[in-house]
C-alpha cells in the first residue's frame, strides 16, 4: 500500500498538482521501506505523469481547434510569442 500511494502521489505530481512527492518518498525512506522499491515506484509515476502531460499537449492542440475552442491563428500567435520568449532568455542566460 506504501508503494501504490506514492506511485499515486509521483503521478498526480507530475500530471495536474503539486504534491510532495518528493516529501513523501524521504519520510518512506526515514520509515525503513525498501529503498529500490520506493525509488522504482516513484520513477514510474513521474514517468507516467510526464507521458501523460506530453500526450495531452500533442492531441490538446487538435482537441481545442476541432471543437472550436481555439482558433488556429490564435495557437500560431501564441506558439511564436513562446518561440520569442524562449530565444530572449537565452540571450538573458548567455549575456550573464
Amino acid at each position: 500500500m506504501i508503494y501504490l500511494t506514492l506511485f499515486l502521489s509521483a503521478l498526480i505530481s507530475a500530471t495536474l498538482f503539486p504534491l510532495g512527492s518528493e516529501a513523501l518518498l524521504i519520510y518512506d525512506i526515514k520509515q525503513g521501506y525498501n529503498l529500490y522499491l520506493l525509488l522504482l515506484f516513484a520513477t514510474l509515476g513521474n514517468v507516467l505523469g510526464s507521458v501523460i502531460n506530453y500526450f495531452l499537449g500533442l492531441k490538446g492542440e487538435e482537441y481545442l481547434v476541432e471543437k472550436n475552442y481555439l482558433k488556429e491563428e490564435k495557437i500560431e500567435k501564441y506558439k511564436s510569442f513562446l518561440i520569442n520568449m524562449e530565444v530572449l532568455h537565452f540571450f538573458y542566460l548567455g549575456c550573464q
